[in-house]
């Protein structure tokens, strides 16, 4: 009777509260037996809509989705369709998750779980009739899939033609632990906007059209993003192509642990290869190497950036192969170059920096040393020759471990180690490796903390 009387006193308090307990809602690929609400595998949804617009709009339903390729159905959202008709075309998603749910892979190999979107068949490109991967509106998470081959409308006079992959609705739209590859777009060809995480996010292309030669489209070939709280973490930008500004990523967000390589902008205004922070970006503790632009910063333009590795780009124009930027602190920007020769722009550090124990070493304009702009303000840093603003520097040799083999830690007999000044934001940052940020009580020049043999250290 206790018990009876439990759970009469349960119903009326989820009742009185107006809670629903969570659905997860199942779906097959072309499942034969698929029979409305899909709460069990063997009634499971035959394809992806179906199953989110049977789901409720709760924050903690979930679509759980078996492995196979995702590649019919389409679906048009009325507030995208009505902008993008006034602009001549439509834009189709293969899946809009339009409700506050968990779109969730159930296979843990985002390779088993795929959604494709396809180009316009007139034009075998991002014209009218081209079908986006994903659309996800604010407060969604797509989990574990591979999203490709999606195609945005390139009319980019509206934000509905950017993210070929996944557009997100909003800056509280989660990807995560996804694989975004060989989609496009005029912005934002992997993905536009929300949060992203874990996320592999390679051989995307933003520009008007792939066919075109035509110096059109925004950047942001891997992701365009611009909320004030968006934020990408611990995700991998490769091989990704912006025709304007930021070839792996554009925008104003925040990144944080991230690795961008191989990355590019290619026409003449494109800035940072490998990232485009739009005047107000933030980076940190991000490995930014072998990217390429024509314009400022080969690896990071407008972008504030902390602790990052940023070595190996090249600028294939007059302006710094490596930093394009305002502030940049305990970085370490080495061996990048800047194709052409201009006094007024340095290889390895331009615009109007104000720079803090950062090691900035061997970064070349054509074939002359070229590390910092005359007017770079330097304090506690490592690079040569000697600032004439700002104080506390050196100019010896940091002594990497192998700069041949890539490899800028630091050597015991480094001169940058316990020489940098110590800030607020460093106890309890970490560094590069994962290590903390003051091991001996002074911080260390560069991205990377020197461990003595036998340092006990606590990281992530």
């Amino acid at each position: 009777m206790i018990k009876h009387n439990g759970h009469i006193l349960f119903l009326t308090m989820l009742f009185l509260t107006g809670t629903a307990l969570a659905d997860t809602h199942y779906v097959i690929k072309d499942n034969a037996g698929a029979a409305s609400p899909f709460t069990d595998w063997t009634t499971a949804a035959s394809n992806i809509q179906q199953a989110i617009d049977d789901a409720l709009c709760e924050p903690d339903d979930t679509v759980m989705v078996a492995g196979g390729i995702y590649n019919t159905g389409a679906r048009a959202l009325a507030s995208q369709l009505t902008n993008s008709l006034a602009l001549g075309g439509g834009i189709t998603n293969r899946v809009a998750v339009t409700k506050v749910i968990t779109v969730r892979a159930f296979s843990t190999n985002w390779a088993d779980t795929v959604i494709e979107g396809a180009p316009d068949p007139n034009t075998v490109s991002n014209g009218p009739a081209a079908i986006r991967g994903v659309y996800l509106t604010n407060g969604a998470a797509l989990v574990g899939f591979t999203v490709t081959r999606g195609y945005a409308y390139s009319n980019y006079s509206s934000y509905f033609g950017c993210g070929g992959g996944v557009f997100c609705g909003g800056d509280n739209s989660v990807v995560s632990n996804c694989l975004i590859v060989s989609n496009y777009a005029s912005c934002g060809a992997g993905f536009f906007g929300g949060t992203v995480r874990n996320c592999f996010i390679a051989i995307n292309r933003a520009r008007d059209s792939i066919t075109s030669t035509a110096q059109s489209g925004y950047g942001g070939g891997g992701a365009t993003l611009w909320g004030s709280s968006a934020t990408i973490r611990d995700c991998v930008f490769s091989n990704n192509y912006g025709h304007r500004s930021g070839g792996g990523f554009y925008g104003l967000c925040r990144v944080y642990d991230s690795t961008f390589v191989y990355n590019a902008g290619n026409n003449g205004n494109a800035a940072g290869g490998g990232i485009n922070g739009g005047g107000s970006g933030f980076v940190s503790n991000c490995v930014i190497m072998f990217n390429s632009a024509q314009a400022g910063g080969g690896g990071v333009a407008n972008a504030d950036a902390y602790g990052c590795l940023i070595a190996n780009n090249y600028n294939r124009n007059n302006d710094a192969g490596g930093y394009h930027g305002k502030l940049i602190v305990n970085c370490t920007v080495v061996s990048n170059i800047s194709a052409t020769a201009s006094m007024s722009r340095a290889a390895g550090v331009s615009g109007t920096p104000y720079i803090t124990n950062c090691i900035i070493y061997f970064n070349y304009r054509a074939t002359v040393l070229s590390n910092y702009n005359p007017n770079a303000t330097s304090y506690y840093s490592c690079t040569y020759p000697a600032p004439e603003l700002g104080d506390h520097n050196i100019t010896n040799d940091p002594a990497f471990v192998d700069v041949a083999g890539k490899d800028y830690h630091l050597t015991p007999d480094s001169p940058c180690i316990n020489k940098g000044i110590n800030q607020g934001w460093m106890d309890t940052a970490l560094d590069m490796d994962g290590h903390r940020r003051i091991i001996e009580g002074t911080v260390d020049i560069g991205a990377f903390e020197f461990l003595h043999r036998g340092t006990v250290f606590t990281g992530r």
